[in-house]
Order: structure tokens, then C-alpha cells, then sequence
């Protein structure tokens, strides 16, 4: 995973997982146990959703949520 994005829009909270190349299967999963995990920390109300998007470096991420994980990246 390169970067995790976070944004939260009134009760709606979404988070963006960017990956390298392919996404496994096995991130896949994981991504959704954690957007289940957090759907449990919030009140029915809330809406949480996590997405996992294929952006192969050096592509830019150009997100403009909080960024709550990112990876090393070279620049050059």
C-alpha cells in the first residue's frame, strides 16, 4: 500500500487505500475488515467506506483528505 487517505464529510467517512500495481486479494480482505472495524466504532448514522484504488508509482497522489499512512517513496 502506498497511502491510506482519510475524509470525513458531515457523518460520511471514507477511506482511500492506494496501492502499487495489482491489488491482492489478501489487501482486499484486509481493507474490509478494517472498514468493518470502523463501522463499529461509529453510531448507525455514520456511513464509513473504504476504497482501494490502483495508482502505480510514481504516479502523484494527488488526495486531498488526511493522509493517516503513506509509504517512503523516492522522487527522483
Amino acid at each position: 500500500m502506498r497511502a491510506a487517505v482519510l475524509s470525513v464529510d458531515g457523518n460520511d467517512i471514507e477511506v482511500r487505500c492506494y496501492f502499487d500495481g495489482a491489488i491482492a486479494p489478501a489487501d482486499i480482505e484486509s481493507v474490509s475488515v478494517a472498514e468493518t472495524e470502523m463501522m463499529a466504532d461509529f453510531e448507525p448514522e455514520h456511513s464509513v467506506g473504504v476504497r482501494c484504488i490502483r495508482l502505480d508509482a510514481p504516479e502523484p497522489i494527488t488526495d486531498d483528505g488526511v493522509w493517516i499512512y503513506f509509504r517512503r517513496e523516492r522522487t527522483t
